[in-house]
């Protein structure tokens, strides 16, 4: 089936990706960055609100995610740190609602994909709730991105449709993780199944879904 880009409600601006996790956002939304990397009218941000885990510090994830995004066609300017504990953000939810703050003062962003509200991981709910509470009253659009892992259910009412180039670059990307690669999630089977289904739903061969939480038209 061959791909046919269509209309897109994010083909300009400033893109923001917020990744509770060092990989979530690669998980979530890799096969849509490495198709909005190609464009020269997109600015993509990949902020990360936590890059060490209970096992690994920033020494090995650090470089696990720049081998990623290189691969997606980002660079290490396209990256933004902050300083969360892992499993941690539900008890530091105030200082994590100010680094939001900032963020929405310094630009002016188009649309911002965040874990969906479907997702059950504590670290996950709160970066996406807090998002709401300091985007209520601004005009950008909001997409709820899914890890299969930590989602029941799925509301899928936006979908970003790519090529194989792009699927690969995404699988390819996951590769990197080698410190997660005993999690059950991290399989290249399951997430070339999802993305097949997600493309099956939207009438393409490959597709990645999105929650629509708030979207500007």
């Amino acid at each position: 089936m061959v791909f046919r880009p269509r209309m897109s409600l994010i083909d300009s601006g400033e893109i923001l990706f917020l990744s509770p996790h060092i990989d979530d956002g690669v998980l979530g939304c890799g096969g849509t960055i490495a198709k909005l990397a190609e464009s020269k009218d997109v600015s993509i941000r990949y902020l990360v609100f936590s890059s060490r885990s209970p096992e690994y510090g920033c020494e090995v994830l650090g470089p696990e995610l720049l081998r990623a995004i290189k691969i997606l066609g980002l660079s290490v300017d396209n990256v933004e740190y902050l300083d969360f504990e892992t499993r941690m953000f539900p008890e530091n939810r105030q200082k994590l609602t100010d680094a939001l703050y900032r963020i929405k003062e310094e630009d002016n962003i188009n649309a911002i994909f965040t874990p969906t509200r479907f997702d059950v991981h504590q670290d996950h709910q709160t970066v996406t709730s807090e998002l709401l509470r300091v985007y209520k009253r601004i005009s950008t659009s909001i997409f709820g991105y899914e890890i299969v892992l930590n989602t029941y259910s799925f509301d899928t009412s936006i979908f970003s449709g790519f090529e194989e180039k792009h699927l690969e670059e995404k699988l390819r990307a996951i590769d990197c993780f080698k410190s997660q690669m005993s999690r059950p999630h991290f399989s290249r089977q399951l997430f070339e199944s999802c993305a097949r289904v997600r493309g099956a739903q939207m009438g393409t061969e490959f597709a990645e879904a999105f929650e629509a939480i708030r979207v500007i038209i």
